[in-house]
C-alpha cells in the first residue's frame, strides 16, 4: 500500500467496535478501514453513509446492489473491492458464470433487462468520457420508482468513492472471492475457479487476473456455506457470515489461498 496503516492500538476508541464487528463478520480487519482510519471523522462518515446504502430495506435488492458495487470495482481497477464484493455477491445467490460473465455483460445472456439498464447506467457515471441521458432516465422508470433511482444513484457514487479510494492507495485484496469447487488429485487440493474481471497476466491471492482460471489450482478454502471442511485443515465452522480468512493446514503450513500451477 502507498500509505501504510497504523497498528490497531493507536486509533481512537470509538472506532475498535467497527474493527471488532469487521474481525466478526469477516475475520480480520478490513485494510481500508485502517487507512480511512487516520481520519476519524471521515472513517465514521463513510462507514454510516455505506451502511445507509447497503441496508436491508433498501428498495435495491441485495445482489442487484453487489452486481453493481463489483462493476465499478473492475472499471475502476480497486483490486480490494472486486475481491470483497464478488464473495458477497457470490453469497447473495447469483450464480459464479454469472459473476464470471459481468466485465462483459453486454454480450452475455444471463443478464436480464432490469440489470442490464443499472449496469449501464453505472458505468456511464463512472466513465467521465460519457453522461447520463433523459433516454436512460426513462427506460430507469421502466423498473424503479424516483426514490429507488435516487438510491442506485447514491450508491454508484459511493462505490465509486469507494473503489478509487482503494486503487489510489494501491490497497491489495484479502482473499475473500476464491471459490472452490471439485477435488482433484489430493484431499486437500481443489480446482479453484477464479473471478477474472479482467484477463490479463498479471495475479495476486484471492482474485486472479487469468483468462484460464481453471487452469489454476490452489489450497482448499472451506468457507462455512459452501463446503465441509477439508481433511487435516483448521476450518471454523463457527465463523459469522462470510469466512474466516485463510485455514492453514496443520500438514503443510500452507496458507488456503496459496496458488500453485496444475
Amino acid at each position: 500500500m502507498r500509505v501504510q496503516p497504523k497498528p490497531l492500538d493507536r486509533y481512537p476508541w470509538f472506532l475498535r467496535p467497527f474493527f471488532w464487528n469487521q474481525r466478526r463478520k469477516y475475520g480480520a480487519v478490513l485494510e481500508p478501514a485502517r487507512l480511512w482510519g487516520r481520519s476519524p471523522l471521515l472513517f465514521a462518515a463513510v462507514a454510516l453513509l455505506y451502511g445507509a446504502l447497503d441496508r436491508r430495506s433498501s428498495p435495491l435488492p441485495a445482489a442487484l446492489r453487489s452486481l453493481v458495487t463489483v462493476r465499478i470495482s473492475q472499471i475502476n481497477w480497486c483490486r480490494f473491492c472486486v475481491d470483497i464484493n464478488s464473495a458477497t455477491l457470490l453469497r447473495r445467490g447469483v450464480a459464479l458464470a454469472k459473476v464470471q460473465a459481468l466485465a462483459d455483460w453486454r454480450n452475455s445472456p444471463l443478464f436480464d433487462a432490469r440489470e442490464r439498464v443499472v449496469l449501464e447506467y453505472a458505468e456511464r457515471m463512472t466513465d467521465s468520457t460519457q453522461s447520463v441521458d433523459d433516454a436512460l432516465t426513462v427506460r430507469l422508470r421502466q423498473h424503479f420508482d424516483d426514490d429507488a433511482i435516487v438510491e442506485l444513484t447514491g450508491l454508484i457514487a459511493f462505490q465509486n468513492l469507494s473503489s478509487k479510494f482503494n486503487a489510489a492507495l494501491n490497497v491489495p485484496p484479502q482473499g475473500f472471492c476464491t471459490v472452490p469447487t471439485t477435488k482433484v488429485d489430493t484431499e486437500r487440493s481443489s480446482t479453484c475457479v477464479v473471478v477474472s474481471p479482467h484477463h490479463s497476466n498479471h495475479g495476486f491471492p484471492g482474485c486472479l487476473w487469468s483468462s484460464d482460471a481453471r487452469s489454476l489450482r490452489c489450497w482448499r478454502v472451506s468457507p462455512p456455506w459452501l463446503s465441509p471442511p477439508t481433511p487435516g485443515c483448521r476450518n471454523r465452522r463457527t465463523a459469522p457470515r462470510l469466512m474466516r480468512r485463510r485455514p492453514v493446514c496443520r500438514t503443510t503450513g500452507l496458507s488456503s489461498l496459496s496458488l500453485r500451477a496444475s
